[in-house]
């Protein structure tokens, strides 16, 4: 008779599984396989996350009934102790409607963890970011080439840092049956027992070499591909607009061709004028101006200063938190351009 699966066995086989494809859809240097690989990647980090909040609700229903119990006790006394122990319970309960959010949302889970220690502050921030790249991907597949394989080989990193550090499930270390798939991961053929989490990353991390420097050089391209596409868009608004002529006319201080300055204003305030009004409101106090372009180039050239990884992801998140806005300013006012323009 055969034995039932373990496990633990069956869930870090899936967790191998998934890394080490995803890390050859990465070796094959193309956008369309790196996108494959980054919603296997968002995927995997949802899992992980998801297996360490199951363990933090393991408890929940003790809670319930010590609370119940509690509450029994009180009805019979007044006691301040026996009420400051009620109320600690009652504190460590997660409600049901939370339960209820953390298995259906992506950033539930992400700030659950964060508020739990299990996640940095800063690594809660990227995975975010990530997830809502892959929503791009996945539901309107707009994000650039190069973009898709710098992200992917960051959310790459991002997941096998979550595997690594384990779900507080028992890893198997000690148990004798185990899998083919996981044998592989071994460290030698003598070994005993499961290969661990960190075997396991260590074997799908090595085909891609991705070490401190290479990640960082990764975020710079990155960031780099973001900034590119943000100009493209500046490019494209003045090719929609033709009333930029009359624009530029109210700007002596910006040299012919330089439209840099009037567009990312405009983008700023397309949303609260009428479009032939827009030339008006060009001279508003706003956040961004043309030098933000500049300012924002230079910070990435700042971040190859940061060695340490978590140092880079703050420096990344903090970029991207900046300009992402002017991003989705400027993709409106082409939406409504194109929209106004050509029907």
């Amino acid at each position: 008779m055969e034995l039932p699966e373990q496990p633990d066995v069956s869930r870090n086989e899936l967790m191998a599984v998934q890394l080490e494809e995803a890390g050859r859809l990465l070796l094959r240097g193309t956008a369309s396989h790196a996108r494959l690989a980054f919603i296997l990647l968002d995927n995997a980090a949802e899992l992980l996350m998801a297996r360490k909040i199951e363990h933090s609700l393991m408890l929940n229903s003790v809670y319930e009934r010590t609370l119940r119990r509690w509450d029994e006790i009180l009805q019979h006394t007044d006691d301040a102790e026996a009420r400051t122990r009620r109320d600690e319970v009652k504190v460590a309960i997660i409600p049901k409607a939370k339960v209820k959010e953390l298995h259906r949302l992506f950033d539930s889970k992400v700030d659950f963890l964060v508020e739990k220690d299990h996640i940095d502050v800063v690594e809660g921030r990227v995975l975010k970011k990530l997830h809502r790249y892959r929503n791009e991907l996945y539901h309107r597949d707009r994000i650039r080439a190069v973009t898709v394989r710098s992200v992917s080989l960051l959310y790459f990193e991002l997941a096998c840092a979550l595997f690594e550090r384990g779900d507080h499930w028992p890893l198997g270390e000690a148990i004798n049956r185990t899998s083919p798939e996981l044998d592989r991961f071994s460290s030698s053929s003598k070994q005993v027992g499961m290969p661990t989490a960190g075997m396991i990353v260590s074997r799908v991390r090595a085909d891609l070499n991705l070490d401190s420097a290479g990640l960082k050089e990764v975020l710079l391209m990155h960031l780099g591909s973001r900034l590119d596409e943000l100009e493209g868009d500046i490019v494209s608004v003045v090719e929609l607009f033709p009333s930029l002529s009359e624009l530029l006319s109210r700007f002596p201080e910006v040299p012919p061709g330089i439209c840099s300055e009037p567009v990312i204003r405009l983008a700023q305030v397309y949303e609260s004028v009428p479009l032939e009004a827009l030339p008006q409101r060009a001279h508003a106090e706003l956040r961004y101006g043309a030098s933000d372009l500049e300012r924002w180039r230079q910070a990435i050239e700042d971040m190859r200063r940061h060695d340490d990884v978590l140092e880079l992801f703050t420096a990344f998140a903090d970029l991207e938190d900046d300009f992402e806005p002017l991003e989705v300013q400027l993709r409106g006012l082409l939406a409504r351009l194109d929209q106004e323009l050509h029907g």
